[in-house]
């Protein structure tokens, strides 16, 4: 839209979550994609997402293709959970440099505590 609007691609900057947001759906469809939340969102960094992707914490992992990125969700708790990981980074890095944006810029750098997707962004960017 910003491009169609006339913003030069150089000063596009895309924002990207080093981050989740978690909530508590109202319903099972989906697997909670694009259901309504009950009650406030609880922030959590990405290093507490990657612990829900072990088995026996009830989470799986699913993509939204719509917007090229996963999420968790926990059929019992109906808690979902919303993140980029490095397969949505790569996705993302691919659109800023076919469309010549400015760059990406990240938060927070303290989420990613092992450098995973600071790692991802180099790489990806760098081609």
């Amino acid at each position: 839209m910003y491009l169609a609007a006339g913003v030069p691609a150089a000063k596009i900057v895309l924002g990207v979550p080093f981050y989740g947001h978690a909530w508590t759906t109202t319903s099972d469809v989906a697997h909670g994609l694009y259901q309504p939340a009950a009650g406030a969102h609880i922030p959590t960094d990405f290093q507490d997402v990657t612990a829900y992707l072990a088995p026996a914490t009830g989470y799986a992992r699913y993509w939204d293709s719509v917007a090229s990125a996963p999420y968790l969700y926990n059929s019992i708790t109906h808690v979902f959970i919303s993140y980029d990981d490095p397969e949505s980074l790569n996705i993302k890095c691919a659109y800023v440099l076919k469309h010549k944006l400015g760059g990406v810029m990240f938060w927070d750098y303290a989420g990613d505590s092992n450098g995973l997707l600071l790692d991802t962004l180099h790489a990806a960017l760098a081609q």
